[in-house]
């Protein structure tokens, strides 16, 4: 038995190491084992981090570049659909111009100043008839507008009888000129004589052509010394008035064409700029003067006319 021990003894020693030399190879291989596959994950996750850096780069640097590529080989590659679309054309400058070159807006007609007067009564009295006068009527030269009843001209009448019946001569110049005055004509003067009854009327007539801006009288009223009673114009000129914005007067000058269109009639009048006042520090309204030559003898004093106002080509409408 004792030798028996004595080999089991010495047979421990030896079995003990090998068992643990091959566990120690089992556990060296297993590792071995799974570190390719380790290495391989790190691989793949390193690989797609670089991929999805360089498709960031790619994208925040090149593709602004190539924004207008897409468009591009889309006409080229597809002929058929190009072709229905409306060829791209720039607006020729006549276009261009027209677009802008105008400012639309309404203008006040008003007579030439130079033009026009006011009929005013020498001496005073009461409207005794009134002829039917209405704004922008036209009148002829030497056509009775109203009838005046002067006290006053009776008594100039009277002084006319009482010095032919004198045999005055100076006497009788005198009462003549004083009815000039009063506007009573010479065969109005002659027939003086033969009437029986004196009407003291002061017949007020046109002086001339034109067109009835206003009236300043109606019948049973008092005209004082020097009053006026009707204005005309002559309307073969006239003046319309536009205010603009100080934005809407840029490149507008004196000599710009301007056209009115005025109701129920197909063509325009054509005129020009004749003044442009700016307001003081460039602030406020732009008051334009328009002269229009040549027009018609119309119902259209004191009325109101759509405009349109032209730039300057110079100033292309900015």
């Amino acid at each position: 038995m004792s030798e028996l021990q004595q080999e089991s003894s010495a047979v421990t020693p030896v079995t003990a190491p090998v068992e643990e030399s091959v566990g120690a190879e089992v556990v060296d291989q297993g590792e071995r084992e799974r570190k390719p596959w380790n290495l391989a994950l790190i691989d793949v996750a390193v690989t797609l981090l670089m991929v999805g850096l360089v498709l960031a780069v790619l994208h925040f640097v090149v593709a602004p570049r190539m924004g207008n590529a897409p468009a591009e080989v889309s006409q080229a590659g597809d002929a058929s659909v190009a072709d229905l679309l409306p060829a791209p054309s720039s607006p020729s400058p006549e276009v261009l111009f027209s677009a802008g070159s105008y400012v639309d807006t309404v203008a006040s007609i008003e007579g030439d100043e130079h033009r026009q007067r006011d009929l005013v009564l020498v001496g005073q009295g009461w409207v005794e008839s009134l002829m039917p006068l209405r704004i922008g009527q036209r009148v002829l030269r030497g056509q009775l507008l109203m009838e005046v009843y002067s006290p006053a001209l009776i008594d100039l009448q009277m002084e006319y009888i009482d010095a032919v019946k004198s045999g005055k001569t100076d006497a009788v110049q005198a009462a003549i000129d004083h009815l000039t005055v009063y506007g009573q004509s010479q065969p109005q003067i002659d027939a003086l004589l033969g009437r029986k009854e004196l009407d003291g009327l002061i017949a007020v007539r046109a002086p001339s052509d034109g067109v009835i801006s206003a009236v300043y009288v109606r019948e049973g009223m008092f005209v004082p010394m020097a009053g006026a009673m009707v204005r005309l114009v002559d309307m073969s000129s006239i003046w319309m008035e536009a205010e603009l914005l100080s934005l809407d007067a840029g490149g507008i000058e004196p000599g710009s064409r301007v056209e009115a269109s005025f109701p129920r009639r197909e063509k325009v009048m054509v005129g020009v700029v004749e003044y442009i006042e700016y307001p003081e520090r460039r602030v406020g309204p732009v008051s334009v003067r328009m002269r229009f030559d040549g027009v018609e003898q119309r119902s259209l004093l004191r009325g109101y006319v759509d405009v349109r106002i032209y730039r300057q080509p110079e100033a292309g409408g900015g």
